[in-house]
């Protein structure tokens, strides 16, 4: 089957950068990061033995000392990918109560590196799992009042943490699979360029993160293979779901059998099947 909509921008937001902006004026400059992070996750296993600690480095690479402070927030992942901070302790699956995090603000000096240190204090098992980020932001003397709109700029790096759950197990379904075809607008000028995509909502059944892997295979009337096209890969918190769209290239007229693989590390491959037609 397939349907008809308008297609939104492909735009994604990325997924541990923040770009804030504050106020509206000419003139802002690029801005970048004073810090680096090597790992953007720091994940945890609890086996029942205590508590587990992780570091983040933290790596300054600028010419000066800078004060940098460090918050827990909560997140979550929307159906096309995209996170959302959430203050800490609102999230079902938040690791309020189970983190401790040192130092909350720190001196980091020129071309110096520094460690945050990361500990899980859950006790005992069973854990069901829970997850949290780490924002760290370079904290910014006050700005000299001037006459006229400015802009704010500041960069915030994240890490998410996970604790995952005891004996996690991995489990996928797919709830729906259908082809979309539509208009999507192709640059600022109001251009428009027609589209089809096939478009998987999977969802993870399990108690396991998901990454998940799909790959399409197109066939013709007399299954024989036309195209095969690798998919995006899915990131998945347990008891939510994705969207797995996959851009279908330019086909002959004519009815064909689209089969998306959806590998996420379990023992057997699932797969989700539609039929739509090219005039």
């Amino acid at each position: 089957m397939s349907h008809a909509f308008p297609i939104p921008s492909l735009a994604r937001l990325l997924v541990l950068s923040v770009l804030a902006l504050a106020g509206i004026g000419a003139g802002a400059r690029p801005v970048a990061a004073q810090f680096t992070i090597d790992e953007l996750e720091l994940h945890f296993t609890p086996d029942g033995s205590g508590a587990l600690t992780g570091v983040i480095p933290l790596h300054s690479v600028i010419d000066s000392t800078q004060q940098v402070q460090v918050t827990l927030r909560d997140w979550e992942r929307d159906s096309l990918g995209n996170n959302r901070f959430l203050d800490y302790g609102s999230h079902s699956r938040s690791c309020q109560g189970k983190l401790d995090v040192f130092p909350l603000t720190l001196q980091l000096g020129p071309k110096a590196t520094e460690y945050i240190r990361v500990t899980y204090t859950g006790r005992g098992l069973p854990d069901a799992g829970c997850w949290s980020v780490i924002l760290a932001e370079r904290v910014r003397p006050p700005a000299t009042q001037v006459q006229g709109a400015s802009v704010s700029l500041t960069v915030v790096t994240g890490v998410k943490v996970y604790v995952h759950a005891t004996g996690a197990m991995a489990s996928g379904d797919v709830v729906s699979a259908d082809v979309e075809e539509g208009w999507e607008r192709a640059s600022a000028a109001g251009d428009s360029t027609f589209r089809r995509q096939v478009a998987i909502r999977f969802a993870n059944t399990g108690s396991a993160h998901l990454r998940v892997r799909s790959t399409l295979e197109i066939r013709d009337e007399t299954t024989q293979l036309v195209e095969r096209i690798v998919g995006p890969e899915a990131y998945i918190t347990p008891d939510a779901f994705r969207d797995i769209l996959i851009r279908l290239p330019a086909l002959r007229p004519g009815r064909f059998v689209g089969v998306v693989l959806l590998d996420y590390g379990a023992e057997e491959i699932t797969a989700a099947q539609v039929e739509f037609e090219i005039p």
